[in-house]
């Protein structure tokens, strides 16, 4: 599925639409980052429940070592597939 495009806001406006702009061109233009878990897959869930964060995702480190991604349904972190990535 494509990306939405993003539309600016008309500025000088208000004294707020540069900062919305500005954001936004930051969210539009380049990559997002990826939170990082300090933690392994033990304790995701208790440290960040997954209701809180509803589709965000989040890296942490696999107990048998590397680093793993994870998804937020609202319900759970599901983990995702090395072999997808």
């Amino acid at each position: 599925m494509p990306r939405e495009e993003l539309v600016d806001i008309v500025a000088g406006q208000e004294a707020w639409d540069e900062d919305v702009n500005g954001n936004t061109a930051k969210l539009r233009d380049k990559p997002s980052m990826l939170f990082e878990h300090d933690g392994d897959e033990t304790d995701l869930e208790t440290t960040w429940p997954a209701a809180d964060w509803p589709n965000c995702q989040a890296a942490y480190t696999h107990s048998g070592g590397g680093l793993r991604l994870a998804w937020s349904n609202g319900v759970a972190w599901v983990r995702v597939s090395t072999t997808t990535l």
